[in-house]
């Protein structure tokens, strides 16, 4: 027997004791209670004999019912079999049990055995104890019904976790290919201008590659996160010179420690560049802010571009906006978790996610 099966049956033997304990207090102040109101004559040692006899008897026979409740579930393709079972069981236990009610108290107090007053209490407590019998055995299917129900919500849950686990990583595969494809068309752009330029260019794409990549983690400090914007727009810097400024701004430094999920920024980076900076003779400046509302990290992503339509970014064909809306709806439920709106003269992505530390 296992450590964890032992302690189940100490647990239940333990309930069972608690449960017919205070049940024998309850019928005992309810039977005193009883001859106090009709002034009847009480005799006390009887009383607690009897009470004491018949707590102890059902606590003996609890295991038991429990035992044949076990073996006849009410429910499934042999509920009416088992029903029927349990009703012929159950008045086997109420003859027996009003058997030793009759018997037990006078053997303990020396009496001789009354047959009119054995017949008299097994007639009176029977449908008493039929009554507890079939209580006990619905108690019993109740907890059984319970359990399986609480085993098939966990089973979902879990195949559910695994199906947004397994959709999350394939978002993931899908944004890395499109970060990459669109990087390396800036290398390639880059090249015939300036070879060493693309060459450095190169080699930062593979240790954002390799960044990306490490762990497979699904969320990463707030602080690596940024690490990895400022690494990557050092590398467009490479291909638009001046034409780009930048600036990453955190309000409280103990943000930096937060938990977000891997990759959220860089597409709405991504964005403002291709959709707003290139766009610009002059270039402009793209400004990455994170802050805390409430139980929010708020984040906003501004570029000083022409921008567009606020819903245009959600369209298809947008890979980065949408796939971060889709892991945004995995991990936290739909919300507008993401919305793109004009503000004077810049263009504002605002992203919102749950703090976690």
């Amino acid at each position: 027997m296992t450590r964890t099966r032992f302690l189940g049956l100490v647990r239940l033997a333990v309930l069972i004791a608690a449960a017919w304990t205070f049940l024998g207090f309850f019928f005992a102040s309810q039977e005193r209670a009883r001859s106090l109101f009709r002034r009847e004559p009480e005799n006390r040692d009887e009383l607690i004999v009897e009470t004491t006899v018949a707590m102890i008897v059902w606590a003996l026979l609890t295991p038991p019912i429990l035992w044949v409740a076990g073996r006849l579930p009410i429910a499934g393709p042999h509920a009416v079999r088992n029903t029927t079972a349990m009703l012929v069981f159950g008045l086997v236990f109420a003859v027996m049990r009003g058997a030793i009610d009759a018997a037990v108290p006078p053997a303990f107090e020396g009496m001789r055995l009354d047959r009119d007053r054995f017949v008299e209490v097994m007639i009176a407590g029977f449908h008493t104890d039929l009554l507890f019998f079939l209580a006990i055995a619905a108690v019993a299917n109740y907890d059984r019904l319970r359990r399986k129900s609480d085993q098939q919500q966990h089973r979902e849950a879990l195949a559910e976790a695994n199906l947004a686990d397994a959709r999350l990583r394939q978002l993931r595969g899908d944004l890395q290919p499109h970060f990459l494809f669109n990087t390396l068309n800036d290398v390639a752009a880059l090249a015939p201008r300036d070879g060493a330029a693309a060459a450095e260019a190169i080699a930062q794409l593979a240790d954002l590659l390799q960044r990306s990549t490490e762990e497979e983690r699904s969320h990463v400090r707030l602080s690596e996160e940024l690490d990895f914007i400022r690494q990557y727009l050092d590398l467009q810097k490479l291909r638009f010179g001046p034409r780009l400024r930048t600036r990453i701004e955190v309000d409280d430094p103990d943000l930096l420690s937060a938990s977000i999920p891997t990759l959220l920024l860089q597409p709405l980076v991504e964005n403002s560049i291709v959709h707003g900076i290139r766009k610009l003779a002059d270039g402009g400046t793209v400004t990455v802010r994170a802050a805390r509302t409430g139980d929010e990290l708020r984040f906003e992503v501004r570029d000083t571009g022409p921008g567009c339509d606020p819903t245009t970014p959600f369209a298809n064909g947008h890979v980065g906006v949408t796939n971060t809306v889709a892991r945004l709806g995995y991990l936290y439920g739909d919300a507008p978790w993401l919305r793109y709106r004009r503000d004077g003269g810049e263009f504002v992505a605002e992203l919102r996610v749950p703090v976690h530390a």
